[in-house]
């Protein structure tokens, strides 16, 4: 698919049965239990058994939109390979390669891959079309051996054998029915976990004088090129995920027993330490957009889910429900984060034992607890696309019987025993003034319940950028909100995004906690400033540097036409600000007598620079953007007039800040 998987230090020991939570309708068993069953506790939403392939157990590891495959068990004591239509209720056997088993490892766009047996006994990557059927063997590099770990469209990115302990990353292209050899970075060995467009991501050895390092690649299929993604100064890297540009998974540091989450940007090359939630240890497992989730370390060695948003460089713990000790994120999409929570170590958890699954939404901070099956002990989430959730459901009876499981409402009951924080995150600018922290109660509120709050960390500083008084909250019988204000100093400062994390501790013993008890604040970037130039050449001979106005005074520059004549003129915008910012270009339209055109990298967008709107132009600090300004004379414009042509860059946040430069035309004879 699109994103990648989890990494194998996480799915080396994938359970045996699975939960698959749709948003779709009704699904049939698939021959293992009948076709339906009874609804689970009144406050969650009722599920459905897929059954099995007429074994015991059954295991989905991916979805796509409404199609779930996986493996399942089959009377003879085999495995195969399978795709379940949530739509249509259809479960489809994809059969074999000749051999006796078959297991499914990813979907996307109506292909399947995986891996399968051979008449030969020889193990073989493949790539199942749903709409066309059969299943395609897709070779090896020469060697033995190869397996399939992901697809994106119409690429399927894997690791085949090329002979004895080597084996090499490949792309196979089911358009020119290809396989590439993408090499390594200089050792025996590589394998592609994730695939998105034109760039596969995967682990190789180094050279066997690095003392057998394991580094994090991307190879950009276009180019033909593999990037090493180097280390947090530590010795190994493995990257498990790609969405877009960015590159997650997890490195060593230059401390003893310590790795941290890394997200890779590619489009700047730049490796960035997600760091912790106060331990020595995290590990991201997947990324969507902006959001990359996974688990860390507490300062007091228990283990939380977060998520991190790379638009304001802040990780939210996601906390744990109740008085479960500990959570794990193992996927996201969009605003759904979905993972495993329980009493267990992390060891079972990432083993997906001793756990129960949960939703989490970012947008509201609501925290859903995925409900076991009928007759089932525990439930764990696998894999999330659009509305569907994957996992699996345990029992612990003598038969082990575990089956993928299908949740018809979306619904699930929010875990809300206790008191939390309404979000786990809000974003506010630097002119938001008084902002109230909204905190809510659920469960029994029959009796007061009292938690005390404070600023547990953050890059904002107290009294200068903020200001909150720490104190307690106390709720009254039936009282179910409660506010905690917070004060936001504006200032004309230039000043980067900043955070604000305010926990809750319950006080006395009868109070039960909910979540979140952690509450990001985010103060946006404030007071940032655009930087006009203007030059009649590209490269040198601008005007206005540091000169901030609207009017384009001292910030003009002036070439003289005749009629007919075009004259051309460069406006350069910098970033004065200090982090990356996205500004608003508008150009104004032509004087009469002359035609005005305006080009961003090549491209006219003269009609969007007159727009309201504008065009959008991103710079990173300290950078610039050309706009190129082209003035053509009419053949009956007046001789001395003057023809102008402005260009104003705005930000907005806190405030608005503009910049406008003009170029000028002045009419002569010939």
């Amino acid at each position: 698919m699109r994103k990648g998987t989890m990494s194998d230090a996480v799915t080396r020991h994938r359970g045996r049965g699975t939960l698959a939570v749709a948003l779709s309708t009704a699904a049939m068993a698939l021959g293992g239990l009948p076709a339906s069953v009874g609804a689970v506790a009144s406050a969650e939403p009722p599920v459905r058994s897929l059954g099995t392939l007429g074994g015991a157990d059954s295991d989905t590891v991916a979805v796509d939109r409404h199609v779930a495959v996986g493996t399942s068990d089959t009377a003879p004591g085999s495995q195969r390979a399978f795709a379940y239509d949530l739509d249509g209720a259809k479960v489809r056997d994809l059969g074999t390669l000749g051999g006796s088993w078959s297991i499914a490892a990813d979907v996307d766009a109506g292909i399947v891959v995986g891996r399968s047996a051979t008449r030969r006994g020889a193990i073989r990557a493949f790539a199942y079309d749903l709409r066309r059927g059969g299943m395609q063997n897709l070779g090896t590099l020469g060697g033995a051996s190869s397996s399939a770990s992901a697809v994106d469209g119409r690429v399927v990115a894997g690791s085949a054998a090329l002979g004895p302990h080597r084996m090499h990353a490949f792309a196979y292209d089911l358009r020119t029915d290809s396989m590439r050899d993408l090499g390594t970075l200089g050792g025996p060995s590589s394998s592609a976990v994730a695939v998105d467009g034109d760039v596969v991501v995967g682990t190789s050895y180094l050279p066997t004088d690095s003392g057998g390092a394991m580094h994090s690649f991307a190879y950009d299929l276009g180019a033909g090129s593999m990037r090493d993604l180097g280390t947090l100064a530590g010795k190994d890297t493995y990257a498990v995920a790609v969405s877009g540009k960015v590159v997650v998974g997890y490195s060593y540091t230059n401390v003893p027993n310590s790795y941290h989450a890394f997200a890779y940007d590619l489009s700047t090359q730049t490796m960035h330490d997600l760091g912790t939630l106060g331990g020595l240890q995290s590990a991201a497992t997947d990324v969507d957009g902006d959001t990359v989730v996974g688990w860390s370390l507490l300062g007091d060695n228990t283990y939380h889910a977060f998520a991190y948003d790379m638009s304001t460089g802040a990780m939210q713990d996601l906390g744990t429900p109740g008085d479960a000790p500990g959570s794990l994120a193992v996927a996201v999409d969009g605003d759904l984060v979905v993972g495993m929570y329980g009493w267990g170590s992390r060891t079972q958890l990432e083993q997906e034992d001793g756990g129960a699954g949960f939703a989490y939404d970012l947008r509201t901070g609501t925290f859903r607890r995925l409900p076991p099956a009928p007759g089932s002990d525990t439930s764990v989430a696998r894999a999330v696309d659009g509305g569907t959730v994957v996992g699996r459901v345990n029992t612990f009876r003598a038969d082990e019987i575990q089956q993928t499981m299908v949740l018809h409402d979306a619904q699930a009951a929010a875990w809300n025993l206790g008191i939390g924080f309404d979000t786990v995150i809000v974003k506010v600018s630097e002119a938001a003034g008084t902002r109230r922290l909204v905190v809510r109660r659920g469960g029994d509120t029959t009796s007061a319940a009292t938690v005390s709050y404070a600023r547990q960390s953050g890059t904002a500083t107290p009294g200068t950028d903020f200001l909150l008084q720490a104190g307690e909250l106390t709720f009254g019988p039936g009282e179910t909100t409660r506010t905690i204000p917070l004060t936001i100093t504006d200032d004309n400062r230039r000043e980067a995004g900043e955070s604000i994390v305010v926990s809750m501790t319950p006080q006395g013993p009868g109070t039960l906690m909910g979540t979140p008890t952690r509450m990001t604040v985010i103060i946006r970037p404030s007071d940032q400033r655009p930087d006009g130039q203007i030059s009649t050449s590209p490269s040198t001979g601008y005007a206005g540097n540091n000169v901030y106005n609207t009017t384009g005074e001292r910030q003009t520059r002036t070439r003289s036409a005749t009629r007919g004549q075009t004259r051309t003129f460069y406006a350069r915008i910098y970033n004065d600000g200090n982090v990356r910012n996205v500004f608003a270009l508008t150009g104004t339209r032509p004087p009469r007598g002359a035609k005005v055109r305006y080009l961003l990298g090549g491209k006219d967008v003269t009609a969007a620079m007159r727009s309201e709107a504008g065009v959008r132009l991103a710079v990173a600090p300290d950078r610039s953007g050309l706009v190129t300004v082209r003035i053509e004379v009419g053949p009956r414009a007046a001789i001395g007039t003057r023809k102008h042509a402005l260009v104003t860059a705005t930000w907005h946040g806190d405030s608005s800040r503009a910049d406008t430069v003009r170029a000028v035309a002045k009419v002569v004879r010939r």
